[in-house]
């Protein structure tokens, strides 16, 4: 075994060890401020994320970040309706299954 496939192994057990986030409103607005560089301010969940400095990039980030988590929210339903509300609401229906 090299030491690639070594590293590797060790990175895809303790991945399975881990428990998965619960993608909640909370995780949510967590990723939110995270994406949004000067996120010191409270942010309105129903204000357009744009007003606060969130870009294209950012809202492909967090598309990505969902369908790692099974999620197939598309980055034009994101960018759509970019507010926390919005997205929050996208992301219940996919975890409904609707």
């Amino acid at each position: 075994m090299t030491l690639l496939t070594e590293i590797e192994a060790v990175a895809l057990a303790s991945a399975a060890h881990r428990p998965a986030p619960v993608l909640d409103r909370a995780w949510l607005e967590a990723q939110v401020r995270a994406l949004i560089e000067d996120a010191e301010e409270e942010i309105d969940p129903d204000e357009s994320l744009i007003f606060y400095g969130l870009d294209s990039i950012g809202v492909m980030r967090l598309a990505a970040e969902l369908q790692r988590h099974g999620l197939e929210v598309p980055f034009e339903a994101l960018a759509a309706a970019p507010s926390v509300t919005n997205w929050w609401s996208l992301m219940e229906a996919q975890q409904r299954g609707a």
